[in-house]
């Protein structure tokens, strides 16, 4: 079986959005030294309910510092 970097992600989540840098280094060394890079989509948030105010309020705070 051929050499793999295999990145698990959840779309939802906003540490995965601010590793995005990292991310795009780690895929390009990987193409230079021919290895393939395998993306897959996980899930960090099982619940299926609709988040509450404080909840929002909480994710929202998240995000913001990742953006910062």
């Amino acid at each position: 079986m051929p050499t793999r970097l295999i990145y698990v992600m959840d779309p939802m989540c906003s540490w995965c959005w601010g590793f995005a840098p990292v991310v795009q280094s780690l895929a390009e060394q990987a193409r230079q030294a021919g290895v393939e890079l395998v993306v897959r989509v996980g899930g960090l948030r099982r619940e299926q309910a609709v988040l509450d105010e404080a909840s929002r309020v909480r994710i929202l705070g998240h995000w913001q510092a990742v953006n910062a």
